[in-house]
């Protein structure tokens, strides 16, 4: 191969390197490696199990006795409380991430259902409701973890004023606030 030619490969191989890099580079800046999808070590020196495929911790190890919810990938400073969430005012856009037939048995006033199960079906939905201004406010049952597990989720799409309410559900109905029948 004639050196011309062979500067000539090298250039485009880099430059293909390059394009190949960037998305890369942009997805790293706006959430740096390890801050969702890092393998948390819990007492012990254990590591959370994560899904082969994804990288992403277990849909089951926040309920798991080896991974305790305070080895969640959702920061503890996220998961706040129904009157610290009141007390924070403003736009909030409410998701429930229980199933559909708990939805349907009451929900929040204007809560959205976004959950696991039906992720690819409701998020055109939540997109509907979704506005920059608003912060979004997570909850199912006090005893589940899919609040933790769409929170995630929504932070790996991008969206960053993303919260869980601790207490879920159950929190909610003992505040006394109106529900919404379904």
């Amino acid at each position: 191969m004639p050196p011309s030619r062979f500067r000539r490969t090298v250039a485009e191989a880099a430059a293909l390197v390059l394009v190949a890099a960037a998305p890369a580079l942009v997805a790293w800046q706006r959430v740096p490696p390890g801050r969702y999808l890092a393998r948390p070590a819990v007492a012990g020196g254990v590591s959370a199990p994560t899904s082969p495929e994804s990288g992403v911790p277990d849909a089951t190890a926040a309920e798991d006795e080896d991974f305790p919810a305070s080895a969640d990938p959702v920061e503890a400073r996220e998961i706040i409380t129904l009157a610290q969430s009141r007390a924070m005012g403003g736009d909030v856009l409410w998701v429930d991430a229980r199933s559909a037939a708990e939805f349907e048995r009451g929900t929040i006033p204007g809560a959205v259902p976004l959950n696991e199960d039906a992720w690819d079906t409701l998020l055109p939905g939540f997109i509907a409701a979704w506005q920059p201004t608003r912060r979004i406010m997570v909850f199912c049952s006090a005893s589940c973890a899919s609040s933790r597990r769409v929170a995630v989720k929504l932070r790996m799409q991008g969206l960053e004023r993303v919260q869980v309410l601790k207490g879920g559900w159950e929190a909610w109905q003992k505040s006394s606030a109106p529900a919404a029948a379904k």
